[in-house]
């Protein structure tokens, strides 16, 4: 086990480096939100995503197209109430790239 990382920390390993280590993270995250900038892995709603697919799919582009651009392992899009800010980036930078 690696002490001193978030990661060791989350799977239960409370020794003071890894406490540390938790303690550091979480004063970033909640500094980079109060500014407005949230983490590429931090949870948001889904409903902007899900009108961009819709978007992309009233455009012509099949799901599986969507999903496979996207980088997904199988072509087939899940939906959720929340996705991560990466996903709706993701989407983003695709919906520009080919409603352009």
């Amino acid at each position: 086990m690696n002490h001193g990382q978030r990661r060791t920390y989350q799977q239960g390993c409370r020794c003071l480096r890894c406490t540390d280590a938790n303690t550091q993270y979480e004063a970033r995250y909640r500094s980079a939100c109060r500014v407005g900038r949230r983490p590429l892995g931090a949870h948001v709603a889904g409903r902007d995503v899900l009108r961009a697919i819709a978007d992309l799919v009233a455009n012509g582009f099949s799901k599986a197209t969507i999903a496979r651009a996207l980088g997904y392992q199988t072509p087939r899009l899940q939906y959720a109430d929340r996705v991560t800010v990466r996903t709706v980036l993701r989407i983003r930078r695709l919906q520009r790239h080919w409603t352009t």
